[in-house]
């Protein structure tokens, strides 16, 4: 096999127009993206500069309820994702756009099928335009379990993890889950921690609300009911937390959703 690196400069150049022409005589409903949305697991988008999708694979669309690429332009986060699951993948995306150094291997909380967050490794590059500038961001993601980096977290975390997505609306305490895990509730909440950033109390929050957001989207169910059936104590620890994560109340948050459809 020829070493490409020895090649002279003006065959470079060469090899790359001759791709370039290649990649221009091919419409784009024919691009490799459509290679995308053959994969099963694998969550696929691109964004312009200004947080706006351009793509989702099938995978992606299916998640997020969207039937092809044309429910998909022009949509940001804030339109499928509760403000307080987009913080670390803002903060991500922000970074890449203001430096071009890319993202790989992060874990971000997303949701999965039935709308219960849940962890995701992902990986993201900045998009530059033919002169180099850029233009957006592309990311691929995967559940943790299905990265060997992570699919080794220790069982226990694993087990409260689960334990949390499935137990949600009862009474979870800390020294439960670390009976869970199996560990002492000093030893959770550190390795919890140390493993995803947040702690157990925080997971719990959040998975919460983010099924009392789906409901407030989706239902007509009062606020009271949602309360009870997402876990919290009673309606004002709800919109307690909700205004602390998402700056806006349950009934605010509803109208706001109602209004944007």
């Amino acid at each position: 096999m020829s070493d490409s690196g020895s090649l002279p400069a003006d065959e470079k150049q060469r090899r790359l127009e001759m791709r370039d022409r290649w990649f221009r005589s091919v419409p784009p409903e024919n691009h490799f993206s459509q290679l995308l949305d053959e994969l099963t697991g694998v969550f696929f988008f691109a964004k312009d500069h200004l947080g706006r999708l351009m793509f989702l694979n099938r995978a992606a669309r299916e998640r997020c309820g969207l039937r092809d690429d044309t429910d998909v332009i022009g949509l940001r986060d804030v339109e499928l994702i509760p403000d307080f699951l987009q913080t670390e993948s803002a903060r991500n995306e922000a970074r890449i756009l203001a430096t071009g150094e890319s993202v790989r291997g992060c874990l971000e909380l997303w949701f999965d099928a039935n709308g219960i967050p849940d962890w995701y490794v992902v990986t993201k590059l900045p998009i530059r335009s033919r002169s180099g500038k850029i233009v957006g961001v592309m990311g691929i993601s995967t559940h943790y379990q299905q990265v060997p980096k992570y699919s080794s977290t220790s069982e226990g975390l694993t087990q409260v993890v689960d334990y949390i997505r499935q137990h949600f609306a009862k009474t979870l305490t800390i020294p439960m889950l670390a009976q869970v895990a199996q560990l002492s509730p000093r030893q959770l909440e550190r390795q919890f921690r140390a493993t995803f950033d947040i702690t157990p109390k925080q997971f719990l929050i959040r998975t919460r609300l983010s099924v009392a957001c789906r409901a407030l989207r989706q239902t007509q169910a009062s606020l009271a009911d949602i309360a009870a059936d997402c876990g919290f104590y009673d309606q004002s620890a709800l919109t307690l937390h909700f205004h602390q994560s998402m700056g806006l109340t349950p009934g605010q948050y509803r109208r706001n959703e109602a209004g944007s459809h």
